[in-house]
Protein backbone atom coordinates (compact mmCIF):
# COMPACT_ATOMS: atom_id res chain seq x y z
CA UNK A 1 0.00 0.00 0.00
CA UNK A 2 1.25 3.30 -0.77
CA UNK A 3 2.31 6.10 1.61
CA UNK A 4 0.42 9.54 2.00
CA UNK A 5 3.02 10.50 0.71
CA UNK A 6 3.47 8.78 -2.58
CA UNK A 7 0.02 9.31 -3.00
CA UNK A 8 0.48 13.09 -2.83
CA UNK A 9 3.35 12.85 -5.50
CA UNK A 10 1.29 11.21 -7.72
CA UNK A 11 -1.44 13.22 -7.25
CA UNK A 12 0.71 16.80 -9.05
CA UNK A 13 2.33 14.52 -11.85
CA UNK A 14 1.79 13.50 -14.73
CA UNK A 15 -0.60 15.67 -16.36
CA UNK A 16 -0.44 17.54 -19.47
CA UNK A 17 -1.66 21.01 -18.53
CA UNK A 18 -4.90 23.12 -20.39
CA UNK A 19 -5.02 25.71 -23.49
CA UNK A 20 -3.26 29.10 -23.55
CA UNK A 21 -6.14 30.79 -24.28
CA UNK A 22 -7.56 29.03 -20.26
CA UNK A 23 -4.34 30.63 -18.58
CA UNK A 24 -4.43 33.49 -20.27
CA UNK A 25 -7.83 34.39 -18.98
CA UNK A 26 -7.27 33.43 -15.64
CA UNK A 27 -4.09 35.46 -14.97
CA UNK A 28 -6.24 38.01 -16.50
CA UNK A 29 -8.66 38.09 -14.18
CA UNK A 30 -5.79 39.62 -11.30
CA UNK A 31 -4.70 42.12 -13.59
CA UNK A 32 -8.43 43.53 -14.78
CA UNK A 33 -9.12 43.62 -10.82
CA UNK A 34 -7.02 45.98 -10.23
CA UNK A 35 -9.18 48.43 -12.38
CA UNK A 36 -12.09 47.45 -10.31
CA UNK A 37 -10.04 48.21 -6.90
CA UNK A 38 -8.90 51.32 -7.57
CA UNK A 39 -12.12 52.58 -9.59
CA UNK A 40 -13.79 51.54 -6.54
CA UNK A 41 -11.76 53.59 -4.12
CA UNK A 42 -12.04 56.71 -5.84
CA UNK A 43 -16.05 56.73 -6.34
CA UNK A 44 -15.91 55.61 -2.79
CA UNK A 45 -14.08 58.73 -1.71
CA UNK A 46 -16.50 60.44 -4.14
CA UNK A 47 -19.49 58.99 -1.80
CA UNK A 48 -17.64 59.63 1.45
CA UNK A 49 -16.32 63.30 0.56
CA UNK A 50 -14.35 62.98 3.86
CA UNK A 51 -12.88 60.06 3.61
CA UNK A 52 -12.90 58.06 6.85
CA UNK A 53 -14.52 54.84 5.66
CA UNK A 54 -11.85 54.21 2.34
CA UNK A 55 -8.80 55.58 4.39
CA UNK A 56 -9.35 53.32 6.91
CA UNK A 57 -7.05 50.35 7.19
CA UNK A 58 -9.30 47.70 7.88
CA UNK A 59 -11.86 48.86 5.62
CA UNK A 60 -9.39 48.96 2.57
CA UNK A 61 -7.47 45.90 3.40
CA UNK A 62 -11.31 44.39 3.25
CA UNK A 63 -11.52 45.94 0.20
CA UNK A 64 -8.39 44.84 -1.83
CA UNK A 65 -8.83 41.29 -0.59
CA UNK A 66 -12.38 41.21 -1.48
CA UNK A 67 -11.42 42.77 -4.89
CA UNK A 68 -7.51 41.37 -5.42
CA UNK A 69 -7.18 37.72 -3.95
CA UNK A 70 -10.80 36.10 -4.05
CA UNK A 71 -11.38 36.18 -7.37
CA UNK A 72 -7.83 34.65 -7.97
CA UNK A 73 -9.39 31.85 -5.67
CA UNK A 74 -12.34 31.02 -6.72
CA UNK A 75 -10.61 31.52 -10.68
CA UNK A 76 -8.79 27.89 -9.38
CA UNK A 77 -11.43 26.69 -7.37
CA UNK A 78 -15.29 27.04 -7.16
CA UNK A 79 -15.45 29.01 -10.41
CA UNK A 80 -12.74 26.79 -12.00
CA UNK A 81 -15.26 25.88 -14.29
CA UNK A 82 -16.84 29.08 -15.67
CA UNK A 83 -13.29 31.08 -16.29
CA UNK A 84 -14.70 32.89 -18.74
CA UNK A 85 -17.92 33.85 -17.27
CA UNK A 86 -15.70 35.26 -14.34
CA UNK A 87 -13.68 36.97 -16.77
CA UNK A 88 -16.66 38.93 -18.66
CA UNK A 89 -18.34 40.00 -15.32
CA UNK A 90 -15.03 41.80 -14.29
CA UNK A 91 -14.82 43.24 -17.46
CA UNK A 92 -18.24 44.65 -17.58
CA UNK A 93 -17.59 45.68 -13.64
CA UNK A 94 -14.84 47.72 -15.40
CA UNK A 95 -16.92 48.79 -18.03
CA UNK A 96 -19.72 49.45 -15.17
CA UNK A 97 -17.90 51.68 -12.48
CA UNK A 98 -15.99 53.49 -15.31
CA UNK A 99 -19.51 55.02 -16.72
CA UNK A 100 -20.93 55.31 -13.24
CA UNK A 101 -17.38 57.44 -11.83
CA UNK A 102 -17.81 59.47 -15.13
CA UNK A 103 -21.31 60.48 -14.60
CA UNK A 104 -21.08 61.29 -11.15
CA UNK A 105 -18.00 63.42 -11.80
CA UNK A 106 -17.41 64.61 -14.83
CA UNK A 107 -19.19 66.88 -17.16
CA UNK A 108 -18.90 66.19 -21.13
CA UNK A 109 -15.79 68.47 -21.28
CA UNK A 110 -13.84 66.27 -19.32
CA UNK A 111 -14.34 63.32 -21.35
CA UNK A 112 -11.81 64.71 -24.12
CA UNK A 113 -8.19 62.93 -23.57
CA UNK A 114 -5.90 65.54 -21.39
CA UNK A 115 -2.84 65.25 -22.99
CA UNK A 116 -1.22 66.71 -20.10
CA UNK A 117 -1.89 63.90 -18.11
CA UNK A 118 0.88 61.72 -16.73
CA UNK A 119 0.99 58.11 -15.10
CA UNK A 120 2.73 58.09 -11.55
CA UNK A 121 6.71 58.52 -11.98
CA UNK A 122 6.11 54.80 -9.32
CA UNK A 123 5.01 53.23 -12.59
CA UNK A 124 2.09 52.00 -10.60
CA UNK A 125 0.96 49.05 -13.02
CA UNK A 126 4.49 47.27 -12.93
CA UNK A 127 3.68 47.24 -9.12
CA UNK A 128 0.85 45.77 -9.75
CA UNK A 129 2.18 43.57 -12.33
CA UNK A 130 4.55 41.71 -9.31
CA UNK A 131 2.54 41.41 -6.94
CA UNK A 132 -0.08 39.66 -8.84
CA UNK A 133 2.33 37.02 -9.83
CA UNK A 134 3.78 37.21 -6.09
CA UNK A 135 -0.32 36.50 -5.13
CA UNK A 136 -1.22 33.89 -7.84
CA UNK A 137 2.32 31.91 -7.06
CA UNK A 138 0.90 32.23 -3.15
CA UNK A 139 -2.43 31.00 -4.06
CA UNK A 140 -1.40 28.12 -6.73
CA UNK A 141 1.00 26.09 -4.09
CA UNK A 142 -1.45 25.60 -1.70
CA UNK A 143 -4.94 25.05 -3.37
CA UNK A 144 -2.86 22.82 -5.74
CA UNK A 145 -2.17 20.61 -2.98
CA UNK A 146 -6.74 20.10 -3.05
CA UNK A 147 -8.88 17.79 -5.26
CA UNK A 148 -10.69 21.57 -5.62
CA UNK A 149 -7.75 22.18 -7.91
CA UNK A 150 -8.54 21.35 -11.08
CA UNK A 151 -5.72 18.85 -12.24
CA UNK A 152 -5.55 20.51 -15.82
CA UNK A 153 -4.17 23.14 -14.09
CA UNK A 154 -1.27 21.61 -12.63
CA UNK A 155 2.55 21.58 -13.81
CA UNK A 156 2.58 19.70 -16.92
CA UNK A 157 4.85 16.31 -16.94
CA UNK A 158 6.97 16.82 -20.15
CA UNK A 159 4.75 19.30 -22.41
CA UNK A 160 1.84 21.13 -22.20
CA UNK A 161 0.30 24.58 -21.01
CA UNK A 162 -0.04 24.03 -17.09
CA UNK A 163 -1.00 27.06 -15.26
CA UNK A 164 1.83 26.13 -12.87
CA UNK A 165 3.86 25.87 -15.40
CA UNK A 166 3.79 29.62 -15.18
CA UNK A 167 5.19 30.99 -11.54
CA UNK A 168 8.99 30.81 -12.43
CA UNK A 169 8.82 32.57 -15.69
CA UNK A 170 6.82 34.95 -14.36
CA UNK A 171 9.49 35.38 -11.56
CA UNK A 172 11.88 35.93 -13.67
CA UNK A 173 10.24 38.42 -16.42
CA UNK A 174 9.13 40.25 -13.03
CA UNK A 175 12.64 40.76 -11.94
CA UNK A 176 13.89 41.51 -15.06
CA UNK A 177 11.61 44.39 -16.06
CA UNK A 178 13.11 46.53 -13.03
CA UNK A 179 16.43 45.32 -12.85
CA UNK A 180 19.04 47.81 -12.91
CA UNK A 181 19.78 47.28 -16.11
CA UNK A 182 16.17 47.90 -17.22
CA UNK A 183 15.96 50.47 -15.38
CA UNK A 184 19.55 52.52 -16.60
CA UNK A 185 20.69 52.74 -13.31
CA UNK A 186 23.72 49.89 -14.06
CA UNK A 187 26.88 51.58 -12.19
CA UNK A 188 30.09 51.81 -14.27
CA UNK A 189 31.76 48.51 -12.57
CA UNK A 190 34.45 45.97 -14.14
CA UNK A 191 32.51 42.68 -14.97
CA UNK A 192 34.66 41.13 -11.45
CA UNK A 193 33.32 43.19 -9.60
CA UNK A 194 30.00 43.31 -10.67
CA UNK A 195 29.85 39.55 -10.44
CA UNK A 196 31.48 39.49 -7.07
CA UNK A 197 27.87 42.12 -5.81
CA UNK A 198 25.68 39.19 -7.40
CA UNK A 199 27.29 36.47 -5.63
CA UNK A 200 26.86 38.51 -2.50
CA UNK A 201 23.45 39.87 -3.18
CA UNK A 202 22.33 36.14 -4.33
CA UNK A 203 23.36 35.15 -1.02
CA UNK A 204 19.79 35.17 0.79
CA UNK A 205 18.27 32.93 -2.18
CA UNK A 206 21.28 30.41 -1.72
CA UNK A 207 20.38 30.10 2.23
CA UNK A 208 16.39 30.52 1.48
CA UNK A 209 17.04 27.45 -1.08
CA UNK A 210 19.65 25.28 0.96
CA UNK A 211 16.72 25.45 4.49
CA UNK A 212 13.94 24.72 1.87
CA UNK A 213 16.19 21.45 0.55
CA UNK A 214 17.04 20.35 4.38
CA UNK A 215 13.81 20.65 5.20
CA UNK A 216 12.23 18.70 2.67
CA UNK A 217 14.24 15.98 3.33
CA UNK A 218 14.42 15.92 6.65
CA UNK A 219 10.16 15.69 6.91
CA UNK A 220 10.06 13.77 3.73
CA UNK A 221 8.04 16.33 2.49
CA UNK A 222 6.76 15.34 -0.75
CA UNK A 223 8.65 16.42 -3.90
CA UNK A 224 7.76 16.48 -8.04
CA UNK A 225 11.31 15.51 -8.76
CA UNK A 226 11.02 16.00 -12.46
CA UNK A 227 10.15 19.78 -11.82
CA UNK A 228 14.05 20.61 -11.00
CA UNK A 229 15.48 17.68 -9.93
CA UNK A 230 16.44 15.67 -6.67
CA UNK A 231 18.52 18.73 -4.56
CA UNK A 232 17.65 22.29 -6.98
CA UNK A 233 14.57 24.60 -6.56
CA UNK A 234 13.24 27.17 -7.50
CA UNK A 235 15.24 29.37 -5.12
CA UNK A 236 18.39 28.37 -6.65
CA UNK A 237 17.53 28.97 -10.42
CA UNK A 238 17.05 32.15 -9.42
CA UNK A 239 20.25 32.81 -7.67
CA UNK A 240 22.02 31.18 -10.76
CA UNK A 241 20.19 34.08 -12.66
CA UNK A 242 21.34 36.13 -11.11
CA UNK A 243 25.04 35.60 -11.38
CA UNK A 244 24.55 34.34 -14.75
CA UNK A 245 22.72 37.26 -16.20
CA UNK A 246 24.71 39.73 -14.52
CA UNK A 247 27.07 38.17 -16.79
CA UNK A 248 25.66 38.68 -19.86
CA UNK A 249 24.26 42.02 -18.87
CA UNK A 250 28.19 43.28 -18.59
CA UNK A 251 29.32 42.13 -21.83
CA UNK A 252 26.21 43.55 -23.71
CA UNK A 253 24.13 46.93 -23.44
CA UNK A 254 20.97 46.79 -22.20
CA UNK A 255 19.25 47.99 -25.49
CA UNK A 256 20.89 45.01 -27.44
CA UNK A 257 19.34 42.65 -24.65
CA UNK A 258 17.00 41.57 -26.68
CA UNK A 259 18.78 40.01 -29.84
CA UNK A 260 21.47 38.65 -27.43
CA UNK A 261 18.30 36.68 -25.85
CA UNK A 262 17.20 35.41 -29.07
CA UNK A 263 20.99 34.21 -29.86
CA UNK A 264 21.27 32.31 -26.41
CA UNK A 265 17.73 30.89 -26.78
CA UNK A 266 18.45 29.65 -30.60
CA UNK A 267 21.65 28.07 -29.63
CA UNK A 268 20.31 26.62 -26.68
CA UNK A 269 16.91 24.98 -29.02
CA UNK A 270 19.28 23.95 -31.48
CA UNK A 271 21.14 21.91 -28.49
CA UNK A 272 17.67 21.05 -27.46
CA UNK A 273 16.59 19.66 -31.23
CA UNK A 274 19.81 18.08 -32.74
CA UNK A 275 22.35 17.24 -30.25
CA UNK A 276 20.34 14.77 -27.53
CA UNK A 277 19.21 17.67 -24.79
CA UNK A 278 15.34 16.67 -24.94
CA UNK A 279 16.04 13.18 -24.85
CA UNK A 280 18.82 13.63 -21.78
CA UNK A 281 16.14 15.34 -19.94
CA UNK A 282 13.88 12.81 -20.35
CA UNK A 283 15.88 9.92 -19.90
CA UNK A 284 18.58 10.68 -17.89
CA UNK A 285 22.89 9.60 -18.08
CA UNK A 286 21.16 6.16 -18.04
CA UNK A 287 18.97 6.11 -21.29
CA UNK A 288 15.94 5.05 -18.31
CA UNK A 289 15.19 8.31 -16.43
CA UNK A 290 17.25 7.51 -13.59
CA UNK A 291 19.33 9.98 -11.80
CA UNK A 292 22.49 8.08 -10.78
CA UNK A 293 24.86 9.95 -12.65
CA UNK A 294 26.05 12.48 -10.27
CA UNK A 295 24.70 15.94 -9.03
CA UNK A 296 24.31 17.35 -12.85
CA UNK A 297 22.07 14.14 -13.51
CA UNK A 298 20.15 14.20 -10.59
CA UNK A 299 19.29 17.84 -11.08
CA UNK A 300 19.65 18.04 -14.35
CA UNK A 301 16.00 20.09 -15.42
CA UNK A 302 17.09 22.70 -12.95
CA UNK A 303 20.64 23.08 -14.08
CA UNK A 304 20.14 22.68 -17.60
CA UNK A 305 17.20 24.55 -18.27
CA UNK A 306 19.11 27.61 -17.59
CA UNK A 307 19.89 29.18 -20.59
CA UNK A 308 15.89 29.01 -21.41
CA UNK A 309 15.58 31.39 -17.94
CA UNK A 310 18.49 33.57 -19.33
CA UNK A 311 16.93 34.07 -22.58
CA UNK A 312 13.80 35.48 -20.64
CA UNK A 313 15.50 37.51 -18.25
CA UNK A 314 17.10 39.05 -21.42
CA UNK A 315 13.94 39.51 -22.76
CA UNK A 316 12.64 40.96 -19.87
CA UNK A 317 15.90 43.38 -19.72
CA UNK A 318 14.78 44.58 -23.35
CA UNK A 319 10.94 45.11 -22.51
CA UNK A 320 12.19 47.14 -19.05
CA UNK A 321 14.11 49.77 -21.04
CA UNK A 322 10.69 50.20 -23.30
CA UNK A 323 8.73 50.93 -20.26
CA UNK A 324 11.19 52.97 -18.68
CA UNK A 325 11.48 55.21 -21.17
CA UNK A 326 10.36 59.02 -20.50
CA UNK A 327 6.98 59.42 -21.31
CA UNK A 328 4.58 62.45 -20.09
CA UNK A 329 1.37 61.98 -21.84
CA UNK A 330 -1.32 59.83 -21.95
CA UNK A 331 -0.93 59.75 -25.61
CA UNK A 332 1.92 58.85 -25.41
CA UNK A 333 1.27 55.85 -22.89
CA UNK A 334 -1.72 54.58 -25.14
CA UNK A 335 0.81 54.62 -27.70
CA UNK A 336 3.62 52.30 -25.97
CA UNK A 337 0.79 50.53 -24.74
CA UNK A 338 -0.17 49.73 -28.87
CA UNK A 339 3.21 48.69 -29.12
CA UNK A 340 3.18 46.35 -26.28
CA UNK A 341 0.31 44.73 -27.58
CA UNK A 342 2.49 44.49 -30.96
CA UNK A 343 4.79 42.69 -28.85
CA UNK A 344 2.90 40.30 -27.43
CA UNK A 345 1.13 39.44 -30.95
CA UNK A 346 4.36 38.69 -32.37
CA UNK A 347 5.61 36.48 -29.15
CA UNK A 348 1.69 34.77 -30.17
CA UNK A 349 2.69 33.97 -33.30
CA UNK A 350 6.00 32.65 -33.01
CA UNK A 351 4.54 30.94 -29.97
CA UNK A 352 2.44 28.62 -32.35
CA UNK A 353 4.89 28.17 -35.26
CA UNK A 354 7.27 26.87 -32.83
CA UNK A 355 4.57 24.88 -30.81
CA UNK A 356 3.43 23.36 -33.93
CA UNK A 357 6.95 22.81 -35.92
CA UNK A 358 10.09 22.71 -33.37
CA UNK A 359 8.71 21.40 -30.71
CA UNK A 360 5.61 21.82 -27.95
CA UNK A 361 5.77 23.74 -25.28
CA UNK A 362 7.76 22.70 -22.01
CA UNK A 363 8.46 23.91 -18.69
CA UNK A 364 10.59 21.07 -17.94
CA UNK A 365 13.08 21.84 -21.07
CA UNK A 366 12.31 25.06 -20.83
CA UNK A 367 12.22 25.66 -24.21
CA UNK A 368 11.80 27.86 -27.58
CA UNK A 369 8.15 27.75 -27.10
CA UNK A 370 7.88 27.63 -23.41
CA UNK A 371 9.84 31.18 -23.79
CA UNK A 372 7.49 32.68 -26.26
CA UNK A 373 4.78 31.40 -23.98
CA UNK A 374 6.07 33.25 -21.01
CA UNK A 375 6.99 36.41 -22.78
CA UNK A 376 3.24 36.44 -24.49
CA UNK A 377 1.71 35.69 -21.02
CA UNK A 378 3.81 37.87 -19.33
CA UNK A 379 3.31 41.29 -22.00
CA UNK A 380 -0.69 40.45 -22.13
CA UNK A 381 -0.64 40.73 -18.31
CA UNK A 382 1.72 44.15 -18.02
CA UNK A 383 -0.45 45.38 -20.87
CA UNK A 384 -3.35 44.68 -18.53
CA UNK A 385 -2.53 46.20 -15.83
CA UNK A 386 -1.18 49.22 -17.94
CA UNK A 387 -4.55 49.83 -19.64
CA UNK A 388 -6.24 49.63 -15.82
CA UNK A 389 -3.58 52.56 -14.91
CA UNK A 390 -4.49 54.67 -18.13
CA UNK A 391 -7.78 54.68 -17.08
CA UNK A 392 -7.63 55.29 -13.55
CA UNK A 393 -5.57 58.24 -13.81
CA UNK A 394 -7.60 59.74 -16.42
CA UNK A 395 -10.52 59.33 -13.33
CA UNK A 396 -8.15 60.67 -10.92
CA UNK A 397 -7.39 63.99 -13.35
CA UNK A 398 -11.08 64.88 -14.40
CA UNK A 399 -11.24 64.08 -9.84
CA UNK A 400 -9.08 67.07 -9.69
CA UNK A 401 -10.13 69.14 -12.26
CA UNK A 402 -11.63 72.64 -11.13
CA UNK A 403 -15.67 72.07 -11.61
CA UNK A 404 -17.33 73.76 -14.05
CA UNK A 405 -20.48 74.77 -12.60
CA UNK A 406 -21.52 78.19 -11.39
CA UNK A 407 -18.76 78.49 -8.36
CA UNK A 408 -16.06 76.98 -9.43
CA UNK A 409 -16.31 79.59 -12.86
CA UNK A 410 -16.70 82.56 -9.84
CA UNK A 411 -13.19 80.90 -8.28
CA UNK A 412 -11.31 81.44 -11.43
CA UNK A 413 -12.65 84.66 -12.14
CA UNK A 414 -11.56 85.68 -8.48
CA UNK A 415 -8.05 84.22 -9.40
CA UNK A 416 -7.57 86.08 -12.17
CA UNK A 417 -8.68 89.24 -10.95
CA UNK A 418 -6.66 88.88 -7.56
CA UNK A 419 -3.27 87.02 -9.34
CA UNK A 420 -2.88 88.44 -13.05
CA UNK A 421 0.12 87.23 -13.38
CA UNK A 422 -1.64 83.54 -13.07
CA UNK A 423 1.18 82.80 -10.08
CA UNK A 424 -0.22 80.51 -7.26
CA UNK A 425 -2.43 82.39 -4.32
CA UNK A 426 -0.23 81.36 -1.30
CA UNK A 427 0.11 82.85 1.81
CA UNK A 428 2.53 84.97 1.48
CA UNK A 429 0.68 85.98 -2.04
CA UNK A 430 -2.62 87.06 -0.02
CA UNK A 431 -0.25 89.75 1.51
CA UNK A 432 1.13 91.06 -1.74
CA UNK A 433 -2.54 90.76 -3.13
CA UNK A 434 -3.71 92.51 0.39
CA UNK A 435 -1.27 95.38 -0.17
CA UNK A 436 -2.31 95.99 -3.36
CA UNK A 437 -6.22 97.17 -2.49
CA UNK A 438 -7.52 93.70 -3.37
CA UNK A 439 -10.44 92.59 -1.24
CA UNK A 440 -9.99 89.89 1.96
CA UNK A 441 -13.03 88.23 0.55
CA UNK A 442 -12.08 87.26 -2.36
CA UNK A 443 -8.20 86.52 -1.41
CA UNK A 444 -10.07 84.43 1.59
CA UNK A 445 -12.19 82.28 -0.86
CA UNK A 446 -9.45 82.29 -3.05
CA UNK A 447 -7.07 80.07 -0.33
CA UNK A 448 -9.69 78.36 1.10
CA UNK A 449 -10.53 76.86 -2.51
CA UNK A 450 -7.24 75.76 -3.00
CA UNK A 451 -7.02 73.90 0.18
CA UNK A 452 -9.78 72.09 -0.23
CA UNK A 453 -8.21 71.30 -4.02
CA UNK A 454 -5.36 70.97 -1.99
CA UNK A 455 -6.71 68.47 0.71
CA UNK A 456 -8.92 66.55 -2.07
CA UNK A 457 -5.93 65.81 -4.07
CA UNK A 458 -4.04 64.54 -1.03
CA UNK A 459 -6.51 62.17 0.11
CA UNK A 460 -7.96 60.85 -3.04
CA UNK A 461 -4.53 58.68 -2.99
CA UNK A 462 -5.02 55.89 -0.98
CA UNK A 463 -2.56 55.57 2.35
CA UNK A 464 -2.42 51.80 1.75
CA UNK A 465 -2.67 49.16 -1.02
CA UNK A 466 -2.32 45.73 -0.25
CA UNK A 467 -0.61 45.45 -4.13
CA UNK A 468 2.00 47.79 -3.13
CA UNK A 469 2.58 46.20 0.14
CA UNK A 470 3.30 43.11 -1.30
CA UNK A 471 5.83 44.45 -3.68
CA UNK A 472 7.62 46.18 -0.59
CA UNK A 473 8.36 42.61 0.97
CA UNK A 474 7.72 40.34 -1.52
CA UNK A 475 10.76 37.85 -0.86
CA UNK A 476 9.50 37.82 2.64
CA UNK A 477 5.55 37.51 1.02
CA UNK A 478 6.81 34.47 -1.27
CA UNK A 479 8.74 32.52 1.99
CA UNK A 480 5.88 33.43 4.49
CA UNK A 481 3.49 31.16 1.39
CA UNK A 482 6.34 28.47 1.48
CA UNK A 483 6.48 28.28 4.91
CA UNK A 484 2.42 28.39 5.43
CA UNK A 485 1.68 25.92 2.61
CA UNK A 486 4.10 23.44 4.51
CA UNK A 487 2.63 23.81 7.77
CA UNK A 488 -1.18 23.38 5.89
CA UNK A 489 0.37 19.87 4.70
CA UNK A 490 1.34 18.72 7.58
CA UNK A 491 -1.57 19.90 9.62
CA UNK A 492 -4.24 18.42 7.35
CA UNK A 493 -5.08 15.68 4.94
CA UNK A 494 -5.68 17.96 1.67
CA UNK A 495 -6.16 14.91 -0.43
CA UNK A 496 -9.10 14.07 1.53
CA UNK A 497 -9.91 17.30 1.99
CA UNK A 498 -13.95 18.96 0.58
CA UNK A 499 -14.43 21.27 -1.87
CA UNK A 500 -15.99 23.97 0.43
CA UNK A 501 -13.39 23.43 3.56
CA UNK A 502 -10.86 23.61 1.37
CA UNK A 503 -11.65 27.35 -0.25
CA UNK A 504 -12.25 28.25 3.34
CA UNK A 505 -8.53 26.92 4.08
CA UNK A 506 -7.27 28.49 0.54
CA UNK A 507 -8.83 32.04 2.18
CA UNK A 508 -7.83 31.74 6.02
CA UNK A 509 -4.09 31.14 4.46
CA UNK A 510 -4.26 34.33 1.93
CA UNK A 511 -6.25 36.49 4.66
CA UNK A 512 -3.57 36.01 7.09
CA UNK A 513 -0.16 36.07 4.36
CA UNK A 514 -1.93 39.43 3.20
CA UNK A 515 -2.28 40.81 6.74
CA UNK A 516 1.01 40.07 7.80
CA UNK A 517 2.73 41.45 5.12
CA UNK A 518 0.18 44.64 4.89
CA UNK A 519 1.02 45.29 8.65
CA UNK A 520 4.47 45.69 7.70
CA UNK A 521 3.75 47.88 4.85
CA UNK A 522 1.93 50.52 6.68
CA UNK A 523 4.26 50.25 9.70
CA UNK A 524 7.38 50.64 6.81
CA UNK A 525 9.30 47.76 7.99
CA UNK A 526 11.08 46.26 5.12
CA UNK A 527 13.22 42.71 5.41
CA UNK A 528 15.20 43.51 2.52
CA UNK A 529 18.84 43.84 4.73
CA UNK A 530 21.03 42.92 1.94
Amino acid sequence: MASYKQEHEKFVTGYNGTTFSEVTFVTGISCISCFVREAGVLLLFRLFQEGSRTSNFLWRFFLDFMVLVLPNILSVTLMSDYIMELFLGIIASCVMLYFVYMKTVASKSHLILRSEVNLSDKKTFVTNFRSIINICAAVGILAVDFPIFPRRFVKAETYGFGLMDTGVGFYVVSNAIVSPEARGKLPNLSLVVSLKKAVVSSVPLLVIGCARLATVKGIEYQEHVSEYGVHWNFFFTLAALKVMCTAVTCLVPANQSGPMGVLVLVLYQVVLSNFGGSNYLLTGSDGKGGRTGGFFDANREGIFTLPGYVAIYLFGVHLGCFIFKQRKSLREWLSAAVKIAVSALVFALFLMVCHLGVQPVSRRFANVTYVCWMMCASILMLLECLLADIAVTFMKSVMHRPFEDSQSQQFVKVKKENSPDNRPVTRSRAKEMSSSGNSLEKIGATLDKNGREEKLAKSSQPSFCLLEAVTYNSLLFFLLANVMTGIVNLSVPTLNTGSHVAVAIVIAYMGVLCLVISVLRVKNISTKFW
